[in-house]
This record gives structure tokens, sequence and C-alpha cells, in this order.
């Protein structure tokens, strides 16, 4: 059994019906198949065992753009780029199952048809404070009716998906809901070195709201349809019954999550509570949206490094690149997290690897963070067996009660299902 694990991070395709748009992805896309199936030499590492893509798979959430039909692997001359071949190249490839691609929605997987200006002035009251957005997800007889209008938005994406992994999807929104936040296992018995959990956090489920309640505005500038950051919201009791269903120790294996917006879109009462639960959580947190490969030391008291992909289309605005992660692990235990940047030189028409742009500061140093070439290696939570052993001392899950206090400060006691929990600051 390897001691390693490789996950290919990708992100935002923005496959696009579009005809001069899909003319310029069909480039990139081949440009890209043609780097990866060289991968012995130009990457010189293991092949992917998992792919990671971190949201806008699609242009405008449209069926079409995620692809009618599968199994038809790389398209011809006379059939287009659709979300399913392309993913499904990659899997061919590589020689992996549908099951070992994990996604996540980002704003352009909502289906901007099933948006309008009356739903979205109501959603945007669904983030305005704690209570709300706990009464919006939980408050069956209160807000049924409205989670189906906000979660409808992302079906197109949910159906292809679930297609994908050959499964299947009810119309039902909380069935909808329930798909997109389920968690991906990889076990020992699929020959990992240890136990992998992905777990997808949806941020993009209010997005568009904010743009169609403010499109007439002269001082918005919505030419991508994007929220500005402050607008969108992950809902902490959904992520804590996320990452721990079963309320088990989160020092068992990798934890990985994807989310497509960094931690500065969320609305600003949730964003120091959220940041501080899932960095605690997570080994690596992996992001989109932005379109640049960045990567956030975190603080010496948070457990996960998050990961920013760029983008993997072709234009004048953005530099295409994705990230390549390497996991080293000592038995059953994750050390470290290799990364590795490819981004594509209009200049030269080659996709090389480039170095991350960061200074190592002398904590950092100390703690085991190294560059050698191109790498960043960075070390995970099982190089630190003392720190590993006290991560129970930050989190405190205590009753079966629906109940957030310090940093979070959410308070619904009529609610049952969901335990309390208690972030350290």
């Amino acid at each position: 059994m390897a001691n390693t694990i490789t996950i290919l991070h990708i992100s935002d395709l923005h496959m696009s019906n579009v005809a001069a748009t899909n003319v310029l992805q069909r480039s990139m896309f081949r440009r890209f198949n043609e780097y990866i199936q060289d991968w012995d030499k130009n990457v010189r590492v293991a092949t992917p065992d998992i792919i990671c893509c971190t949201g806008d798979l699609a242009q405008t959430g449209s069926a079409n753009e995620y692809g009618p039909d599968l199994g038809k692997g790389q398209p011809t001359r006379k059939r287009e780029w659709t979300v399913c071949s392309f993913l499904e190249s990659i899997c061919k490839l590589f020689g992996l199952g549908h099951d070992r691609v994990c996604l996540v929605p980002g704003n352009h997987d909502i289906n901007r048809e099933l948006v309008n200006d009356w739903s979205a002035r109501s959603e945007l009251d669904v983030i305005k404070n704690k209570q709300s957005l706990a009464t919006f997800f939980f408050d069956n007889k209160a807000r049924i009716d409205h989670r189906g209008d906000v979660f409808r938005r992302l079906r197109p994406f949910a159906k292809f998906y679930s297609a994908f992994l050959n499964s299947r999807v009810e119309k039902q929104p909380d069935k909808i809901v329930n798909f997109l936040y389920s968690p991906r296992i990889f076990s020992t018995t699929q020959g990992f070195p240890c136990v992998v959990k992905i777990a997808p956090i949806c941020t993009s489920w209010l997005c568009q709201s904010y743009y169609w309640t403010h499109k007439n505005d002269s001082s918005f500038i919505a030419s991508d349809y994007s929220e500005p950051e402050g607008y969108v919201a992950v809902c902490l009791p959904k992520i804590e019954e996320t990452l721990f269903p079963d309320q088990t120790s989160s020092n068992e294996g990798l934890r990985i999550c994807l989310m497509h917006h960094p931690f500065e879109w969320l609305v600003g009462w949730e964003r120091t509570a959220a940041r501080n639960f899932i960095c605690r959580q997570s080994d690596l947190i992996l992001t989109g949206h932005v379109h640049k490969n960045e990567v956030y030391i975190p603080q010496l008291s948070h457990k996960g490094h998050t990961i920013g992909a760029g983008a993997l289309y072709q234009d004048y605005l953005h530099r295409n690149s994705f990230n390549i992660i390497r996991i080293e692990c000592n038995g059953a235990v994750p050390t470290s997290a290799n990364l590795l940047k490819v981004e594509w030189n209009s200049t030269e028409d080659r996709w090389e690897t480039a170095p991350f742009n960061m200074q190592l500061e002398s904590p950092h140093l100390q703690l085991g963070y190294q560059l050698v070439d191109s790498w960043l290696r960075i070390p995970l939570y099982g190089s630190f067996p003392a720190l590993r052993s006290s991560r129970t001392n930050m989190l405190d899950i205590r009753s079966p009660q629906f109940t957030y206090t310090g940093s979070c400060g959410l308070e619904n006691k009529g609610r049952p299902s969901w335990p309390s929990i208690i972030v350290a600051t």
C-alpha cells in the first residue's frame, strides 16, 4: 500500500455554450489534457487518487452546460465540451472511477433562470443574523417552501453530480440540501494509507440574490454576476453535521473541506466563527472563486491550511492554473502536504510549474514549512503528536440541544436536532 495520496485540485471551469467562449475553452482544455497525459514527465509524482473541483463548473448553471449524457469521454470536434465530458476525460486518463471526483458548486453553478427580484429580496433576509439563518434551515413549517425556492436553482448541478456518481437526487429541496452537504469517505480498503474524508461546504446556495436586488444600482458593478464580500453563508450547524455526523474524533485520518468562496466572502457575523471551527477541524480547506493560486498559513492554534486554485478557462483577464497536492503519511497518520502550482505561460505557450509567492516567517520555519524546488511542503497535524492528542480541548460537544455560545452566539433551544458547539477563542 502506498504511503502517499495525490490530489488534483482544479477550479472555475466556467463551461459555457456561448460559441466564442467555448472556442477558447476547447483550446485550454486540450492543452490541459496534453499536459496531464505526460504526467510522469511533467509532474514526476504518483498519478492522482482524487480529483477535487471547487466550484464554477458551469457559466450559467444550465443543464446543457453540464452535459445531458454520460459515457462519451473526450468530445469529438463536432461536439462541444461539457462539464461531464471534461471530468470523464480526466478519469479515463488516470484510470479512476467517477467516485474519485469530489465537487462543490460555485456562484456560477446557480441556474440564473430560476432567480427573480421578488425571491432575491426575501432571500437576503435569511442572512440578517444567526437566528434567521437557523430558522431558514431548520424550521420546516415556516421555511420549507422558501428553501425550495433557493435550492431548486442548484438542481441542474445536483442532478448532474448525482448521475455522474451513478446515484440519484430527488426533486425535494431538503433532499438536494442533504446531497450537497454529503461528505465523501475513502477507506484503506480502497488502497488509501489512511481514511480520507472530503466534506463539501456549500457557500453558493444564496448567490445571485445580491445581484438581482442591486442590478439597477449605478454604484454596483456586476459584470460577472458575483456577490461582493460578506453576502454568503455556510450555516455552522449544518457544517457541524457534515464534519462530525457521528461525533467521532477529528484526529482520525485526513480531513479536507471543499469551499468555493474563501472565508472573506462569508457574512460578517458568521465569518470568524466559521473560520475557527472549520480550520480547527480540517487538515486542508480547498477553495476557488478568486481565480488565484493562494496559500493561507493558518494561525498556530488552527489545524487547517487554506489552498486556493486558479481558473481553468482561457480569457485575457485570468492566468490559468491548477494545483497538485501530495499528502505524505506515516502509517495511517497524514504528516505533510506538498503543493505544486502549475500555470499557463501564454507568452511561451506552455504549462510551467511556479513557486508559491510567500514569505516563510520564523515560526513557520520552526514548524517545518519548506520551499523545495517548486514544491511548498507544509506540516500537517500528524507531525505533532502532542498537539494532535490535545485537539479535543479545542472543541467541546456537550449536549443534544441546538445552542451556540461563545464566538458563535446562536441560541435556539427549541430545536433539539443539533449538538451544541463551543468554539475556543
